[in-house]
């Protein structure tokens, strides 16, 4: 039996795979999309954007070709193209977000700020305690959400206290108990391996209790005991795929007199319900 070519261990990813002429056609938001290895280039033809193609050649594996059908894609999306990537201290990402918000803020829309860095006196010395979540705000007619803002670069954001803190969550949960609405707002940066590609995206997935709708996942997290988190016990990890089921989308956008795109935050839900 003959070795699969790298276009069809990448079109294989992606379904309706023909071997007969080598092609992939897919119909997104009934968008065709039309691939096809001519050997030289990859082609794709389309009733969207128009035609592209990749170059085929050395460097190319079946990754950077699921990176080039996964990208035309993503050209039907609305907005603008999420960042691929953002630094993985989630400093840059937290800038956009402020930014943002003070756009919003002297629209009259929202305000927004970062939490206080508690601390603690512990034998005669402040010390600094666990934090609080990134941001918390106040939508125009009084009622507070919160934020909590990560960056990931893996397929999976994993639940540990260098990652997110049990308190941060807690917080959130107990917050969500009146009615706030909490979020860990998490941009995922794109993936690129030689078999494999993942776009970035950003989605902001509610922090509720489970009787509330909410994830499992926060509660067994914020519950461990004592003894489980001193020993840096690992909560149900957040996958991608999970991330997208249970939250929401966020797009990114570049408003007027702006000069880099930021992601929008219209998931905070507004007092009038919009």
């Amino acid at each position: 039996m003959a070795a699969k070519s790298l276009f069809e261990k990448a079109a294989s990813q992606y379904g309706n795979f023909r071997k007969s002429n080598n092609s992939l056609t897919l119909c997104p938001n009934n968008y065709r999309f039309f691939f096809q290895d001519t050997g030289d280039r990859i082609t794709c033809t389309n009733t969207y954007t128009g035609d592209s193609f990749l170059e085929v050649d050395e460097d190319t594996d079946a990754g950077k070709i699921c990176r080039f059908i996964s990208r035309q894609l993503e050209s039907i999306n609305p907005g603008l193209p999420p960042a691929r990537m953002l630094g993985g201290n989630g400093k840059d990402f937290e800038t956009l977000l402020m930014e943002e918000a003070g756009r919003l803020s002297k629209q009259g829309v929202l305000t927004m700020s970062r939490y206080g860095t508690m601390s603690t006196m512990v034998e005669g010395e402040w010390r600094p305690v666990p934090s609080l979540p990134d941001f918390e705000g106040v939508v125009h007619g009084g009622s507070q959400f919160i934020i909590e803002a990560k960056v990931c670069s893996q397929n999976k954001l994993r639940f540990q206290k260098q990652f997110i803190k049990h308190k941060q969550v807690q917080h959130m949960l107990d917050r969500s108990d009146f009615e706030v609405p909490c979020f860990v707002l998490i941009h995922f940066n794109e993936r690129l391996g030689a078999t494999f590609y993942e776009p970035p995206f950003t989605v902001a997935v509610p922090v509720e209790r489970e009787r509330m709708g909410g994830w499992k996942g926060w509660e067994a997290y914020a519950g461990l005991s004592a003894a489980e988190k001193k020993a840096n016990k690992e909560g149900e990890p957040l996958t991608r795929e999970l991330a997208l089921k249970i939250g929401t989308r966020v797009e990114w956008h570049l408003p007027k007199r702006c000069t880099k795109p930021r992601p929008s935050l219209s998931f905070v839900p507004l007092a009038d319900g919009s």
